[in-house]
């Protein structure tokens, strides 16, 4: 089955399963990249897009069974009055506050999609926001703060900026692992992971969030990289792996900020999806200013 016939089965299957009308759509995500979703509305009302439909067939590759790819997606929301609630909540922002979290992303690679949203400048980043829906279940799902959210709620930048700075840290908790640490737990016990090259010849860090979700807004977290920082009496630098985590690494002489440069442009090269870069270069984290530079 190809895409194109995938993509038919899978919006009549969603259709018969829940009486609405699924509507492919090509939507603008991260790094001036387009996606393909399934909107499913009703008349009169529209419901969240589904996860992106390249994901949903590339999982299809791989084994997973069409019948339950059509489950997932009909359980999101898990039901439509879910999404009427969730329409009923996003008309005051009272009700959202609390639920609004921040992420990072590039200034430069998103011109386009940042003339639609609110957002605040990092050095070459931009801090971003986006509303976590509440759910019971381990499923995550999010939408995205536009301008026009920002019109109804009659809010301003700072207003959400303030807000998600409370909440993402407690939606998005912060974990900070060697490297060591990061290679067993994708590789496994049955792998033998030689200390030297990992840890002893140039210690790192990874620094993301548990959920491992846009985790490099792990970086802006208060007291985060300044704890790390006293324990390891240094500076340090920090490369951005990608969106999802960055890598901390303490400062030391024999440690040339040029190599690290290279070490990042080539992973963004060779080893990332285009919407998953953050940045081409290093950045270092001053302990005496408690403040992060290019």
């Amino acid at each position: 089955m190809n895409y194109s016939i995938f993509v038919e089965k899978l919006e009549e299957a969603i259709s018969k399963m829940t009486g609405t009308v699924p509507e492919t759509k090509r939507v603008l995500k991260n790094n001036d990249t387009f996606h393909d979703v399934i909107i499913i509305s009703r008349v009169g009302k529209k419901v969240a897009p589904c996860p992106d439909l390249a994901k949903l067939y590339e999982s299809f590759l791989a084994g997973k069974p069409f019948e339950e790819i059509v489950s997932d997606v009909c359980g999101i929301p898990t039901a439509l009055q879910d999404v009427d609630l969730l329409q009923e909540t996003f008309g005051d922002y009272k009700n959202v506050k609390g639920h609004v979290v921040y992420k990072l992303i590039n200034y430069d690679m998103n011109k386009k999609l940042l003339e639609t949203i609110p957002y605040r400048r990092f050095l070459d980043l931009a801090i971003v926001f986006y509303y976590v829906v509440p759910k019971e279940d381990d499923q995550i799902f999010s939408i995205l703060i536009t301008n026009e959210h920002m019109l109804l709620w009659g809010i301003t930048v700072e207003q959400v900026y303030e807000d998600a700075v409370c909440n993402t840290p407690h939606f998005r908790e912060p974990e900070l692992v060697s490297m060591k640490s990061m290679m067993r737990m994708l590789m496994g016990d049955s792998e033998k992971i030689e200390e030297r090259d990992v840890d002893e010849i140039v210690p790192m860090f990874v620094l993301s969030n548990k959920q491992r979700i846009y985790g490099a807004a792990a970086m802006l977290y208060r007291n985060t990289l300044k704890e790390f920082a006293e324990k390891e009496q240094t500076d340090v630098y920090i490369l951005p792996s990608s969106v999802h985590e960055v890598i901390l690494i303490p400062v030391r002489n024999d440690i040339n900020i040029q190599e690290l440069n290279k070490m990042v442009r080539e992973v963004n090269e060779h080893m990332l999806q285009k919407e998953e870069i953050l940045s081409d270069h290093a950045y270092l984290y001053r302990r005496n200013s408690n403040q992060i530079t290019m």
